[in-house]
């Protein structure tokens, strides 16, 4: 282990559209509500309902407290979702150490909320590097050779 590392941890964030401050749609997304029905008041109250359970800060996994003491984060092939112009997302966005995102989009969204540009690379989807998606011929033999 590296001496500076003692005491220290990284937090890796992502994949999938996490980067977002809609309380009622993530609820609503964890209790499994259909998009055509979120807007019946049923589905709204069991979303507001649910999100209370939410980390609070700019969204879930922008937490005003951020990851931990001593955490560095990353945010790895994420989306990127609108982020309100809020002191709150900024001072979250402050406490994520680099975004390794899909789309110039949100790169631009990220800048917008106010992370510098030079903390955020947009490259493809980490799963692009999986060997199973670049070496069939890996998987194939793991496959039979599996009992």
């Amino acid at each position: 282990m590296h001496p500076h590392a003692v005491g220290h941890a990284i937090a890796l964030v992502g994949g999938g559209d996490l980067v977002r401050a809609d309380y009622l749609t993530i609820a609503q997304d964890r209790l499994n509500v259909p998009s055509a029905r979120r807007s019946t008041k049923v589905n709204l109250l069991r979303g507001r309902l649910a999100s209370a359970g939410l980390a609070r800060g700019a969204g879930p996994w922008l937490p005003a407290a951020g990851w931990g003491k001593h955490t560095r984060v990353g945010l790895v092939s994420t989306g990127v979702h609108p982020l309100p112009a809020e002191q709150r997302v900024r001072e979250a966005l402050a406490k994520v150490d680099f975004a390794y995102v899909r789309t110039h989009e949100a790169a631009d969204r990220l800048a917008a909320a106010g992370m510098s540009s030079d903390r955020v690379l947009v490259a493809p989807d980490m799963i692009f590097a999986h060997p199973w998606l670049n070496e069939p011929e890996a998987l194939r033999a793991e496959v039979t050779t599996s009992p």
